[in-house]
């Protein structure tokens, strides 16, 4: 049974009764032991209620108006009810605000926690088309036009414009590249990794065009007409009368303006006439050979072109009176003639002379290597950084992928990207741990 003291305890705790009750309550705690474990209790609650008043209590008040937000927007979103429904609702999320605004309050808040953020690796540039080259070269979008540097990125909607001085090259975000001759003028229409449409407005362009599986379409439209591609080397140029369409590598197929389809193979050219729409298929000319040297291809020899031979011609009767021929007389044998010994020929020595040295050609790699190394000095190279990751990924030279890893590695360091450019040298180490650059990126890594 609980003594009636009991009730004297928090006031006692306290400090809140007289003298005369402090000595009876006193007196009575020295012989009742459930009393003394009954004060060590209330003076424990009381430390605890002490210590808490210390600390007031946090409130997420941005989580709780979220939290009424969403009530809010739940109930309005329901079909349109009277305005009297409409006030009631809004004063029950009031009494709701203030309830879980007396919740937060009543509960200890939590300690900060960092959010955890997912580690992912940065993409340096966006899948877009991206200048390698650009000499006098404007980027046109609408009206407005400016000057087109190195390492910008071109999206779809937008004109690459080129003087009669200038020039450009880009590598579309499927991996291809495209050349731009002086007083030139392209569209990108269409500019993703699954899908190229460009439009030649003048002039002429160059295209090596990759062999992406993940691609859907490339194609480039030129006064009606549409060349479709696959994974090859072609050019397409408009005059003031033709469109040409030629081909270096592989095979396109030309959706002609006037009907029907023309399929064009390496070393051929389309002429088409813009005024009659009418084709016709010849050998790529001289003059549209730099097509080859613009991609380090070697010059193949010309197609040989065979023709059916056209049956002669019947030729009319002649109805002149047949004219008799008297027999000739037999003539006499002519003797043979004595042959005549002739001297034998001095030999003459012809001074020896140098033999040049063999024309050696260049694969595509090679050519493109060559470049993205000397853009290391020019400071544009990030423009080399795709297709030098292309050849890492499909190349099987294993030189040409070893430079090609220390350019790239080179690149990232000298433009400051210290994560990238130490991340390529670990690389280069884990995949030529003995290999000409090997103490270069231990280097790199070291500092």
């Amino acid at each position: 049974m609980a003594c009636a003291e009991r009730q004297g305890l928090w006031a006692y705790a306290s400090g809140e009764v007289d003298a005369p009750a402090r000595a009876a309550l006193e007196a009575h705690l020295a012989g009742c032991a459930s009393c003394c474990a009954e004060l060590d209790a209330v003076r424990a609650t009381r430390s605890v209620l002490a210590a808490a008043a210390g600390q007031p209590p946090k409130v997420d008040w941005r989580k709780a108006d979220d939290l009424v937000r969403t009530a809010a927007e739940r109930k309005l979103a329901r079909l349109d009810r009277p305005r009297f429904m409409q006030l009631a609702w809004a004063t029950s999320l009031g009494a709701a605000a203030i309830a879980i605004a007396f919740v937060a309050l009543s509960r200890p808040a939590p300690s900060p926690v960092a959010p955890k953020v997912a580690a992912r690796e940065e993409i340096p540039f966006a899948p877009q088309a991206v200048v390698e080259l650009s000499q006098q070269a404007r980027i046109a979008s609408g009206a407005a036009e400016a000057p087109l540097a190195a390492g910008q990125s071109v999206g779809p909607g937008a004109s690459i414009v080129t003087p009669e001085a200038g020039r450009a090259v880009v590598r579309l975000p499927e991996k291809s590249q495209m050349r731009l001759a002086a007083a030139s003028s392209v569209l990108l229409k269409v500019s993703s990794p699954e899908e190229i449409a460009l439009s030649l407005q003048r002039g002429r362009i160059s295209v090596q065009a990759s062999h992406d599986a993940g691609r859907r379409a490339f194609k480039v439209e030129a006064d009606g007409a549409t060349v479709r591609v696959v994974g090859t080397v072609f050019s397409v140029a408009t005059g003031e009368r033709e469109v040409e369409v030629g081909v270096a590598e592989g095979r396109v197929e030309v959706s002609l303006p006037g009907g029907g389809s023309q399929s064009v193979g390496a070393g051929e050219r389309l002429v088409i006439d813009r005024a009659t729409k009418a084709s016709r298929l010849g050998d790529l000319p001289a003059a549209s050979q730099s097509l080859y040297e613009d991609f380090g291809l070697p010059l193949p020899p010309p197609p040989v072109r065979t023709q059916a031979a056209k049956p002669a011609e019947p030729r009319p009767a002649s109805k002149a009176p047949a004219i008799a021929v008297a027999p000739l007389a037999p003539v006499a044998p002519t003797p043979a003639p004595v042959p005549v010994p002739l001297p034998e020929p001095v030999p003459v020595l012809a001074p020896d002379k140098p033999k040049p040295p063999p024309l050696q050609s260049i694969s595509v790699e090679e050519s493109y290597l060559r470049r993205a190394e000397g853009s290391l000095e020019s400071g544009d190279c990030r423009g080399f950084l795709l297709g030098l990751e292309e050849m890492l990924e499909t190349g099987e030279d294993q030189g040409g992928r070893e430079r090609a890893r220390i350019v790239r590695a080179r690149c990232f360091a000298k433009g400051r990207a210290s994560v990238e450019a130490d991340r390529e040298y670990r690389r280069y180490l884990d995949e030529f741990p003995t290999g000409q650059f090997a103490s270069e990126a231990r280097r790199a890594i070291a500092h």
